[in-house]
């Protein structure tokens, strides 16, 4: 994987109400992005990239504009945009933010790697937390714009 200096990279939903940055020292091109094949994350066309070392910070420009959805094992917040209806990424708060996101909010999205086909549906709501807390990113930040 290619590392060095903190690259910072933007994305958003489509009307931006909620907007991120993601910061990494792994390139785009060297992120593997997984589509979850659970019905949730395909009606929604989700891929996500997460980097355990690195930070996400989130704006959110209305409060009262961001949905905060649970499904399957119940455990993580899908973050989705009221407006527009665009997921934007995932967080879990058991034992401290943690985050994905779905790349394809990422303003950059055309440098990353196709998507791989990943299926969790056997795992259950512990082997998922344990999953996340080594491979979600590790630093998260929300700000409330309004």
């Amino acid at each position: 994987m290619g590392t060095g200096a903190d690259r910072h990279h933007s994305g958003a939903c489509h009307c931006k109400a909620i907007h991120y940055r993601f910061t990494s020292a792994t390139a785009l091109s060297d992120f593997s992005v997984r589509a979850c094949d659970c019905t949730f994350c395909r009606a929604h066309g989700a891929a996500y990239i997460s980097d355990p070392q690195g930070s996400l910070t989130l704006f959110f420009q209305d409060r009262s504009q961001v949905r905060f959805y649970r499904q399957g094992s119940n455990t993580a917040d899908f973050i989705l945009c009221a407006h527009c209806g665009v997921l934007v990424c995932a967080l879990h708060s058991q034992d401290g933010e943690r985050a994905v996101i779905n790349a394809r909010t990422l303003a950059d999205f055309a440098s990353l790697p196709p998507a791989r086909t990943t299926s969790f549906s056997d795992a259950g709501a512990e082997q998922k937390q344990q999953r996340w807390r080594q491979t979600w990113i590790g630093r998260v930040v929300i700000h409330d714009l309004h």
